[in-house]
């Protein structure tokens, strides 16, 4: 029988915190599932708890495969799926044990392409240290976090619109959910807090906000895919609620992965980001949803940070700003 659910779990080197994440995902409450496991080339003892899981589970299958980053991870889960749905685990992560049923049971009854939920953040050790509330507020512009791991996507979006995650990227979830967004059938907002997000000291995102990051690994031509296809094909917003998504996530980068950037690699990335906007949204500054006023329900330093980069951008003043924050954020 065809499972209702393909659960994809990249994982490379978490042996700490593996063992938790699966126990979370064999006991969910709703069984139609299948779990893969994507051994990304760990050299820790992953692989042995893999195989622990694997024999004792028949719905659980391990797949090996040579380091490529959790995207190479994630391709090759999509191409062994099953499932009308997927859902993807990062595997120092864990769930509720309703996780699994009550996103699917949402798709079904609203008739979704996507379920997007809140989730928790966690540190290390599994203290709670936020809650994310994907408030859409009045305006239908929702706090944006392009997680792959929030939500459950029927598994045909990625077939008919050959959509794929870019590898040897980072942040390669931002083009994929964008463009997955822009085309899925009735997205849904579930206020549920079933995911449990983990701040991992050992995670790439952490390591590349220590060590800067270089030009090629910033996904300069995946988001001008991603825009290009959202243009042609997104049908479930506007081009200025895309456009201020594209403002956000231009934000997300200079605040967050330019965080101890060399210099260089900074000045090339605000350059190139320009080009961008000058290309596709030439009056990105005169949009309505960067005013400091506009979407109340986003909290103020996102605005805020959002409006002051694109108007420093505008006044070609972002570069020296970006290098500044990046060097007192080292």
């Amino acid at each position: 029988m065809q499972p209702a659910i393909t659960i994809i779990v990249p994982v490379y080197n978490t042996e700490k915190y593996l063992r938790e994440c699966l126990e979370s995902l064999v006991h969910q409450s709703f069984q139609n599932i299948e779990i893969l496991l994507i051994n990304d080339g760990s050299t820790d003892k992953s692989q042995n708890i893999i195989d622990e899981y694997s024999e004792k589970y028949t719905f659980v299958t391990g797949i090996t495969k040579e380091n490529g980053g959790s995207s190479s991870a994630r391709n090759l889960g999509l191409q062994h799926a099953k499932g009308e749905f997927v859902i993807f685990i990062d595997s120092d992560d864990y769930v509720d044990e309703r996780y699994a049923e009550t996103l699917y049971r949402t798709a079904v009854r609203q008739c979704s392409d996507m379920v997007i939920c809140d989730f928790v953040r966690v540190t290390d050790d599994g203290k709670v240290t936020r809650d994310y509330k994907l408030d859409l507020g009045k305006e239908k512009i929702r706090i944006l976090t392009f997680l792959s791991c929030n939500r459950i996507i029927r598994r045909s979006l990625f077939e008919n619109y050959d959509i794929r995650y870019c590898e040897g990227i980072t942040c390669e979830d931002i083009p994929v959910i964008l463009q997955l967004e822009a085309v899925a059938r009735n997205v849904k907002i579930l206020p549920y807090a079933g995911y449990y997000y983990r701040m991992n000291p050992e995670s790439a995102t952490s390591g590349f906000k220590k060590r800067g990051i270089r030009k090629e690994k910033i996904p300069f031509d995946a988001l001008d895919q991603c825009i290009q296809f959202c243009l042609e094909n997104g049908k479930n917003f506007t081009k200025p609620q895309l456009e201020f998504y594209i403002c956000r996530i231009v934000t997300s980068l200079i605040f967050e992965v330019a965080k101890g950037g060399e210099r260089d690699v900074i000045i090339y990335m605000c350059r190139r980001l320009r080009k961008m906007f000058e290309c596709y949204f030439p009056d990105y500054y005169k949009n309505q949803y960067i005013k400091l006023t506009a979407v109340p329900h986003i909290p103020f330093s996102q605005r805020a940070g959002t409006w002051l980069c694109i108007h420093l951008m505008r006044r070609k003043c972002l570069e020296p700003f970006a290098c500044l924050y990046a060097g007192i954020s080292k």
